[in-house]
């Protein structure tokens, strides 16, 4: 194992900067978004704490630092066996919690969502740092900043990705979490398709989330670098899950939609568009690179790569390319999802309603309750009925007719809406080709 003591500085400064981003996001359900950065961090730091505190305890000079270490990585090892899931399916990877059962994955997914909360994040963040600080002791290493505070653009970044929440509305969620919100309530697909597209919906908002992030946070390191190493590594996942594995990659135990809309009785249509964005994924993008990065620096920092060589890497790495390839991506799956008889829950806009019906009152799930699993219970199921719940061509509300007639019409909406976001960045881009040139 290389550097652990360089691998364990950066982990445990990623943590604190995903702890302070949740603590600046505007509502619960962006906290959770943000923080489980948090977790895939963590366990960088068990794994490459406890080497470097070896090395450190074979020295007489040191040894005194690594036993007063002890304590801290005791409580942090035995605190991650209830929490190192949550990184294994919602943080690292986006993989369902138990795929051949629906009503269980659901309910153990969401106890897993609703276990990242500030006094988990708090205390386990918490005992990283003390860790580090009496290895770094005596171990000359950069600073650390322990306190970062999250700069007012980045503020205004995050509290701009959600709508203001008005007294009296609702809110239509896809995603696999988003009815975790008081007045919200979740729709879905039946079939495979139904169970894929939530997962997928998960990884475009936290995509979407540091899409956000990436501009302003340029300017404030701490943050630049959790971007920059994330925003690769979530690109990644979306790819694997809208048309599989590169060539030569390890097959996935999970279809992908374009495998799933290979089969004989799905939409020619949506498969037409997921043909032609993986061919013009593997002509835009070495998908290869994007796995190696999530494999060395984003979901695991790698053992045996330097330090040196990862380092160099996150400070290089251009993320103005990346982003105009996962514009496209989010664009052509809403594309996908607007075919006859294809994913229409897929990117489906979370937007915020006058109440056309009367919202049940329930227990809002809390991101500073240490409770909140017990309030996960209340929230709404997603799950179609049985009579429909292998029903692909099905769109299943939880909330009646009149909230069914309202996906309708924000559906019928989401062409005009998305030809025009199109045409802003095609414009954009054209503006931005002829400053480049105007200034070579």
């Amino acid at each position: 194992m290389r550097d652990p003591a360089e691998k364990t500085r950066h982990a445990v400064q990623m943590a604190i900067a995903a702890r302070a981003l949740a603590a600046a996001a505007p509502n619960d359900h962006r906290k959770r978004v943000v923080a489980r950065y948090v977790f895939v961090y963590l366990d960088d730091v068990i794994r490459f704490a406890g080497p470097w505190r070896n090395q450190l305890r074979r020295r007489n000079a040191t040894r005194a630092a690594a036993e007063s270490a002890l304590p801290a990585l005791t409580r942090l090892r035995k605190d991650w066996r209830h929490y190192e899931e949550i990184r294994n399916y919602l943080a690292a990877k986006r993989q369902p919690r138990d795929p051949l059962d629906p009503v269980a994955n659901e309910l153990e997914s969401f106890a897993l969502w609703a276990d990242i909360g500030e006094i988990a994040v708090g205390t386990l963040v918490d005992d990283a740092v003390e860790v580090y600080a009496q290895l770094a002791a005596v171990t000359p290493l950069d600073r650390v900043d322990f306190d970062p505070v999250c700069p007012d653009d980045l503020v205004t970044a995050l509290r701009d990705l959600d709508a203001v929440g008005e007294e009296g509305a609702i809110e239509i969620a896809a995603s696999s979490f988003g009815a975790d919100r008081p007045g919200a309530f979740p729709i879905r697909m039946g079939g495979d398709i139904g169970r894929l597209v939530p997962l997928m919906n998960d990884v475009a908002e936290n995509l979407q989330t540091l899409r956000a992030l990436a501009e302003p946070a340029a300017q404030h390191p701490v943050f630049d670098r959790l971007v920059r190493c994330q925003l690769p590594t979530e690109l990644y996942e979306l790819l694997r899950l809208a048309i599989g594995p590169e060539p030569g990659a390890p097959l996935s135990a999970q279809s992908s939609l374009l495998s799933l809309y290979s089969r004989p009785d799905m939409s020619p249509d949506a498969l037409k568009v997921l043909e032609t964005f993986r061919d013009w994924i593997e002509k835009s993008i070495n998908r290869e690179e994007l796995r190696d990065w999530r494999r060395r620096i984003g979901a695991h920092i790698d053992d045996e790569s330097s330090w040196a060589e990862l380092d160099e890497g996150i400070s290089t790495i251009d993320l103005e390319p990346l982003g105009r390839v996962i514009d496209i991506t989010l664009e052509q799956l809403e594309i996908c999802a607007l075919q006859p008889h294809g994913p229409l829950t897929l990117l489906f806009p979370a937007r915020r309603l006058r109440s056309l019906i009367e919202a049940a009152p329930r227990r809002p799930l809390s991101y500073s309750d240490p409770d909140a699993s017990a309030a996960a219970a209340s929230v709404p199921s997603a799950l179609p009925p049985a009579g429909f719940a292998d029903a692909h061509y099905m769109v299943w509300t939880n909330g009646g007719y009149l909230l069914s007639a309202a996906v309708a019409g924000m559906h019928a909406g989401r062409s005009k809406d998305l030809t025009e976001r199109i045409q802003r960045r095609e414009q954009a881009e054209r503006s931005s080709a002829r400053g480049r040139k105007s200034s070579s």
